[in-house]
């Protein structure tokens, strides 16, 4: 199992890769969803798409029109997780 950033292998790996959703749902419902599973505290999760940090507001209609329209399917998104540590 791989650690992030560094940290100890304390989180339980996911048990599905994919989480289907509805367009309006919004990144920080996602976040939720992920910090429940993987049993770590809401600040510590940061949803991420090219590498770059999404606003918890923003639904994924908009970040799949405003980023992905006319690409193959599904909207694809990475999250890291942060030491407790640091914020």
């Amino acid at each position: 199992m791989p650690s992030w950033n560094g940290l100890a292998d304390s989180y339980s790996e996911l048990c599905q890769k994919f989480v289907r959703c509805s367009v309006r749902a919004e990144v920080r419902h996602l976040r939720k969803v992920l910090c429940h599973r993987l049993n770590v505290e809401k600040h510590q999760v940061q949803m991420l798409f090219n590498n770059e940090s999404l606003p918890d507001h923003m639904t994924m209609k908009r970040l799949w029109l405003s980023h992905w329209f006319g690409k193959a399917q599904p909207l694809v998104l990475h999250y890291t997780i942060k030491d407790k540590r640091t914020r």
